[in-house]
């Protein structure tokens, strides 16, 4: 009964133009499937809705009906226009009645957006913001799949000192200007495969977090950032240089996954949790000052890292060097024992240095070619040691405390097993690939 109500007064509501709703689409997929159900379930409503059909000649009046919209929308709230799946082309030549619309209409919810806070916008036609963009009380910014290239016409910048968080994915932009939203909190942009360059403000005191990934992003500035905590530059494939403040006490989460950077000096994080530099291919040096809340290191890569001091890393959970093939010194001198698990997989370490690792679980040591020396007598005191992967390595002794450790599994060559006296398993996936192993 109450939906049957509120259907006919939307009938009665008088109005100088026929519709309500515009839809327009292209090709009979869409007019006879999505569309069709769309134009139904807004007939069901009482809703007026023009539907680009047989009935109706294609674009005939279109612009005119638009026009009067526009004009008898001007001091109301609760009407704008949607524009769904159309070419860019075909508005933003700004003709007709089109250009009538959108540049004229002062109170034009798509352009002026003076009272919304919350804009999601996808297939935005121009290339940058129009001079009658005025989100003075603009929050939030969506945009998607857009053309824009820009932010702002003709370099003109408006600053949004509301504006709290933006999202940019799949555009067209080259560069953006952040300090025109002094107060941001939170920045992603995703996809932007042209992005050259963003410009941070000096101080970003309210910058939570902050993504920048997959763009042609060669420099970063971050500027003061106190109130950081998540940094993502994953996939900036052209990443060279990364300016950090000397302090970011609040870091939580950083991720450089494939960037070039060569050198990364980590000064005071005393929060970072998680690290990943995977896929750092030109990462030379690393520094870690005291990272006392570090739980997870993950430098997966080819890089040309030779040594890695840890420094103070107490609660340091996951490690992960696989494929540094260039690391020939690991240095643990504070020991880390809360580490759980350590891939030092296709490294150049000569000899082994576990430190005080008591909890450590899983030892990974695949194609060590260059490791052959003993193992580390105090091995055999790792009580929560369960997997031992010595592949593809020349370890020519095992120490006797490690037969102690009861359920250790031993993954290795089987000539290597059978030295050390042990009686190896091998098991066969269905792709024929397997390992040998044995239990203590």
């Amino acid at each position: 009964m109450a939906s049957s109500s509120t259907n006919s007064s939307i009938r009665k509501k008088k109005k100088s133009y026929k519709y309500d709703v515009f839809l327009s689409f292209r090709g009979k997929d869409t007019r006879n499937n999505f569309v069709g159900h769309q134009y139904h379930a807004l007939q069901q409503k009482g809703i007026e809705t023009y539907k680009d059909d047989e009935k109706i000649k294609k674009g005939k009046t279109v612009n005119d009906e638009l026009a009067k919209i526009m004009k008898c929308q001007k001091g109301q709230t609760g009407r704008f226009s949607i524009f769904y799946d159309m070419e860019p082309t075909d508005i933003r030549k700004d003709s007709g009645a089109f250009n009538y619309a959108f540049a004229n209409m002062k109170r034009n919810r798509l352009l002026g957006l003076r009272k919304e806070k919350r804009v999601l916008w996808q297939g935005y036609p121009f290339w940058s913001l129009l001079k009658t963009f005025q989100a003075n009380n603009l929050v939030r910014l969506d945009m998607y799949s857009s053309d824009i290239v820009h932010l702002w016409e003709d370099g003109e910048g408006k600053v949004l000192y509301k504006l709290g968080f933006l999202k940019l994915n799949s555009l067209k932009l080259k560069t953006l200007d952040i300090r025109l939203a002094p107060n941001i909190e939170k920045l992603s942009i995703f996809a932007c495969y042209d992005l050259l360059e963003v410009q941070m403000p000096a101080e970003s005191l309210k910058l939570i977090s902050l993504n920048v990934c997959y763009s042609k992003l060669k420099t970063l500035h971050l500027g003061i950032t106190p109130n950081l905590e998540e940094l993502s530059l994953e996939g900036c494939n052209d990443l060279v240089e990364l300016y950090m403040p000397t302090e970011c006490p609040k870091l939580i989460s950083l991720h450089l996954i494939g960037s070039k950077l060569s050198i990364l000096h980590l000064a005071i994080t005393l929060n970072l949790k998680t690290l990943n530099l995977e896929d750092c291919k030109d990462l030379v040096e690393l520094y870690i000052s005291d990272s006392l809340k570090l739980k997870s290191l993950n430098l997966v890569s080819h890089s040309k890292l030779r040594i890695l001091h840890l420094g103070i890393t107490p609660n340091l959970e996951m490690l992960s060097l696989e494929k540094c093939c260039n690391l020939v010194e690991l240095h643990m001198p504070f020991g880390c024992p809360n580490l759980r698990s350590m891939d030092l997989c296709q490294t150049m370490l000569r000899t082994l240095d576990i430190g005080l690792t008591p909890n450590l679980e899983r030892l990974y040591l695949t194609d060590c070619s260059y490791l052959v020396e003993t193992f580390p007598e105090e091995i055999g005191r790792l009580e929560c040691l369960k997997e031992l992967d010595i592949t593809c390595t020349y370890i020519s002794h095992l120490p006797q405390s490690i037969f102690q450790l009861k359920g250790l599994r031993i993954v290795g060559d089987r000539w290597l097993l059978d030295s050390f006296g042990l009686t190896p398993k091998t098991h066969r996936t269905t792709d024929g690939n397997g390992e040998t192993f044995c239990y203590i």
